[in-house]
């Protein structure tokens, strides 16, 4: 029954937002509502949790209760959405997405095509393809995606001019069910329920439609897969996530330690060349021509804006200290080239996460490792938005499982309501600066929680 309610809760919570007055800002509005629907999560998870028995149907319906109000919506909290399937547009009209900006020259075609060509203003792939142009974000920026992560572009493209947002948005809720289907059939119903229900999935998935929803599976996929000694399958796995999302290869230096703690080599050898040949295989339409779009692909550092914690804190220091001169630029555009202080706390930023993960590598290999290694991750990679940390997701719900300590979604859940916040930032350049503190703060005050939660640490069952 308080399940129920929760649930009806639940529904009641995305449409607050109709009910606040317009007098309200966008920036208090959206915190208004995801803290009042991260408060009905939080209650919908405790009675979820204490059930004995749950049905799963109830939630299930609710899921795509939701999933239908958002289906026809534009994109607002995040556009970039619209990126995705501008880079599809390019590559199904045989442009290469990583040669050109969007608002280059040589893809004028596209952009001023209604202007160009007045007779085919009625025409509804030049009026479709026109407006997603204006309705792109960052036009003078290379895109950041990878080359799998490209190929669902064009299929996200193929469903917008076919269904508008409402197919675009079915492609990237999909992992997410799927998912959820392996996490049921895996008997963690609970697991399953809650992944279905975050707040930060409903967002930024069923609403913003971010491709970490394929990162997510896919990590999943990777560690679950592994865990089994299909360690191949594991390789393949990790090699799809990261020509879709780069950060799960992070998980490439814990199976390779592994394997070779256990000395095997060959299994080892094998693995690799299997994640090799799927990365080549993935960006040989791209440079077939050269490398100049991998030379672009890792110039992206330049053209952004580091945020991450260690960064810039320690360009914080420095500007106090009037080392610096900023005009908090956040791209090429704005800031011609990077300063040496900027390159040294970018490498600072670096030097963390390496010194960190060669520690956590000589640690026993366990599912509450890789958690770690993903939160260090976080505490050190750039531009950390909301959907970034969705990737936690799979990797606490696993040590759930393991560990079965339902505590490890306290930390998980905190972290969430606290990145949402930070998102949405306000002009004030003062809180600005202080929520990103804050969400950097958390997250060291995340990896001590899970330390004084995890009492046991759960080593793979076959490996101990």
């Amino acid at each position: 029954m308080f399940v129920l309610i929760s649930l009806f809760l639940y529904i009641f919570a995305y449409f607050v937002y109709l009910l606040l007055p317009e007098t309200l800002t966008n920036y208090l509005k959206y915190i208004i509502v995801q803290t009042f629907c991260f408060l009905v999560y939080f209650l919908f998870a405790y009675f979820l949790i204490k059930s004995k028995k749950i049905n799963f149907l109830p939630i299930l319906l609710t899921t795509v209760f939701v999933v239908l109000i958002f289906l026809p919506q534009p994109f607002f909290i995040s556009k970039d959405a619209y990126r995705y399937i501008w880079d599809g547009m390019l590559i199904i009209e045989g442009e290469n997405p990583y040669l050109y900006v969007p608002e280059n020259e040589k893809l004028k075609k596209y952009w001023e095509q209604d202007k160009l060509l007045g007779k085919n203003k009625e025409d509804p792939k030049v009026t479709k393809i026109y407006q997603l142009y204006q309705n792109l974000d960052w036009k003078g920026l290379h895109t950041p995606y990878p080359p799998f992560a490209q190929f669902i572009f064009g299929l996200s493209y193929l469903a917008y001019m076919q269904f508008g947002i409402v197919g675009v948005r079915i492609i990237f809720c999909l992992p997410i069910f799927v998912l959820a289907y392996l996490l049921y059939k895996n008997k963690s119903q609970k697991l399953a329920s809650l992944l279905l229900l975050n707040p930060l999935v409903v967002s930024e998935v069923y609403y913003s439609a971010h491709i970490d929803s394929y990162a997510l599976l896919f990590i999943y996929l990777a560690i679950t897969t592994f865990d089994k000694q299909k360690e191949i399958q594991a390789s393949f796995w990790t090699a799809l996530g990261f020509i879709t999302k780069l950060y799960p290869a992070f998980l490439v230096p814990f199976f390779t330690a592994k394997l070779i703690k256990e000395k095997k080599f060959r299994l080892l050898a094998i693995c690799a060349f299997c994640f090799m040949l799927i990365s080549v295989i993935a960006w040989a339409p791209f440079i077939n021509h050269g490398f100049e779009p991998i030379k672009k692909y890792l110039a992206l550092p330049d053209e952004q804006e580091y945020n991450a914690s260690i960064y810039r804190w320690t360009y914080q220091i420095l500007e106090k200290q009037n080392i610096l001169n900023t005009n908090n630029c956040v791209s090429k555009q704005n800031c011609q080239s990077l300063t040496e202080e900027k390159q040294v706390a970018k490498y600072a930023s670096l030097a963390i996460l390496i010194i960190g993960t060669i520690y956590l590598i000589s640690k026993d290999f366990s599912i509450n490792v890789l958690l770690s290694a993903g939160i260090l991750y976080l505490f050190v990679s750039p531009l950390v938005f909301p959907w970034h940390t969705l990737f936690l997701i799979p990797l606490v719900f696993i040590s759930v499982m393991k560990n079965k300590n339902y505590k490890l979604l306290i930390p998980l859940f905190l972290y969430q309501v606290i990145v949402a916040w930070a998102y949405f930032e306000p002009q004030s350049k003062s809180v600005r600066d202080l929520m990103l503190n804050i969400e950097y703060a958390l997250a060291i005050v995340l990896i001590i929680l899970y330390a004084f939660i995890l009492k046991n640490q759960y080593k793979f069952g076959y490996r101990k």
